[in-house]
């Protein structure tokens, strides 16, 4: 019994052939689950009769159904959209579909106005104070005349008198200065990648584009401008002055006995206090000088704003 046993295990393991183990060849289409292609190309370089053919799991593009483009826009499309230069298409999107520029941008103008000196002005109206006292200090009366002779007023008897005229009219030369206007510039730049898929596992963010401004459609709610170029209308407003202020007279005032201005007893400057014994009227010759006129408008207008725009929708 034993002898049968030790002579028949040998004899066992001859038929069986245990000791070479063989390999299997898979058919043809025969799929490995689990979606390994790692592990499919390493088996296929070992023996090249054997097909291993992935599964279609996350890593396979066939396992991705690409959304409909909508009527009137054309994609998918891959936007890139960067502040540097856009990278160059490839992969599912190889052709180029549009290069433009986003987010158009100009600093405001910066302005200043300035006015020249006053010009054409007049002496205006003499205004005459009377006082009882010689120092004109108790005012008695005030008196002005649209004519060249004013009379004097005053209630009892003319002691003194100070007469003035204002500066009037005139005018002021307004001039613009504007400072360089700032370079406009871009944002961002805008590129479209054209192509027939939507990323390997379904995770590229596909756009759509449509010429001109629009509404994104269904399905693409993320909406991106671009512009094909800018319109700078950037610039300063007119210049304005307003009317001449703090101007004054000086001249010669003289004052006479009679009230028609005959017969003139002194000629003293603007602004003095003369002593009027006896004095019934007066005249003024004058010259404006002095005062400015306060400049207005000047202010920065127009803006940067994109022209020939492409609507761009993307997924996400």
């Amino acid at each position: 019994m034993a002898l049968l046993v030790a002579l028949g295990a040998p004899a066992c393991a001859t038929i069986l052939d245990f000791q070479d183990p063989i390999d299997l060849p898979l058919e043809a289409g025969t799929a490995t689950f689990g979606g390994d292609a790692a592990l499919a190309s390493e088996t296929a370089s070992e023996d090249p009769d054997r097909t291993v053919t992935p599964s279609p799991d996350v890593g396979d593009a066939r396992a991705c159904t690409c959304p409909a483009i909508p009527s009137g826009w054309r994609g998918p499309l891959r936007l890139e959209e960067t502040a540097g230069t856009p990278a160059a298409c490839g992969g599912e999107f190889p052709s180029l579909d549009y290069d433009g520029h986003a987010g158009p941008q100009g600093d405001p103008a910066s302005c200043t106005c300035a006015c020249g000196a006053p010009t054409a002005m007049t002496c205006g109206q003499p205004i005459a104070q009377a006082y009882n006292d010689v120092a004109c200090g108790a005012s008695c009366g005030e008196s002005t005349s649209a004519a060249a002779c004013t009379r004097l007023s005053c209630a009892g008897v003319i002691g003194s008198v100070r007469v003035t005229a204002p500066a009037v009219g005139g005018s002021c030369a307004s001039s613009t200065q504007a400072s360089a206007v700032a370079p406009p510039r871009w944002e961002r730049n805008v590129r479209l990648c054209s192509g027939n898929g939507c990323g390997r596992d379904c995770s590229a963010n596909v756009c759509v584009a449509m010429d001109g401004a629009a509404v994104c459609p269904a399905g693409f709610p993320s909406l991106h401008m671009a512009y094909g170029s800018m319109e700078d209308t950037r610039a300063c407003s007119p210049c304005g002055c307003g009317a001449p202020a703090g101007a004054t007279c000086a001249g010669a005032v003289s004052t006479y006995t009679s009230g028609s201005c005959s017969a003139a007893v002194s000629t003293d400057p603007f602004d003095a206090c003369v002593p009027s014994s006896g004095r019934l009227s007066a005249t003024v010759t004058g010259t404006p000088t002095g005062g400015a006129c306060a400049p207005n408008g000047g202010g920065p207008i127009g803006a940067v704003s994109g022209r020939s725009p492409v609507t761009v929708c993307c997924q996400r």
